[in-house]
């Protein structure tokens, strides 16, 4: 949207304020001529607009009321588009020991679970309870997860010993579960 299209939408909206409701209408409007009771919007309105719009990521002009009416002024530093920050995603599931001897069936176990994207660029950690179960808040985005749990012969910072079954991937305000195995043999 160019400025002065921008500018002419404000000022129409502007015009549509109004201007009968008491108290403070009253009090502008006391002796007034309909040129001036424009005028008056026009400042309340930028007023309660902001002293810059941002559409789109396209920083507009700033309005201001000079002389017979609202003019546009160029802002002294222009806003910059900004990416938003995605809404988090969040990954939960359980630290669990599996194998051993008969039956082997998997037991929770507290440990700290390691979990790094594709690139490094994001690489946390989290504590699993001793009931095993973690949850991380992470951008969106597909991770490996990892995870060390003492007595199970892994080292601290030893992440290799246990490890999910596959990549997850989470997009932004979305959950996803992933269970973390340390293979007994």
């Amino acid at each position: 949207m160019s400025e002065q299209a921008l500018s002419d939408v404000l000022e129409r909206s502007v015009e549509q304020l109004p201007v009968s409701e008491p108290p403070l209408a009253d009090l502008l409007h006391r002796g007034r001529t309909a040129r001036t009771r424009r005028r008056r919007r026009a400042v309340i309105g930028v007023a309660a607009a902001s002293t810059l719009l941002v559409i789109g990521g396209i920083a507009a002009t700033q309005l201001v009321a000079q002389g017979d009416g609202p003019q546009a002024v160029q802002p002294t530093n222009p806003a910059t588009p900004t990416a938003r920050a995605a809404a988090p995603a969040t990954l939960t599931g359980r630290l669990l020991w599996v194998g051993g001897p008969a039956p082997g069936s998997a037991t929770p176990r507290p440990g700290t679970v390691h979990v790094v994207d594709d690139d490094n660029s994001v690489d946390q950690t989290v504590e699993a309870g001793k009931d095993g179960r973690w949850t991380i808040h992470l951008p969106p985005g597909t991770y490996q997860v990892r995870a060390t749990s003492p007595g199970f012969g892994s080292k601290a910072g030893d992440f290799d010993a246990c490890s999910a079954n596959r990549a997850v991937t989470i997009a932004a305000g979305q959950s996803a579960t992933v269970n973390v195995y340390c293979n007994r043999k």
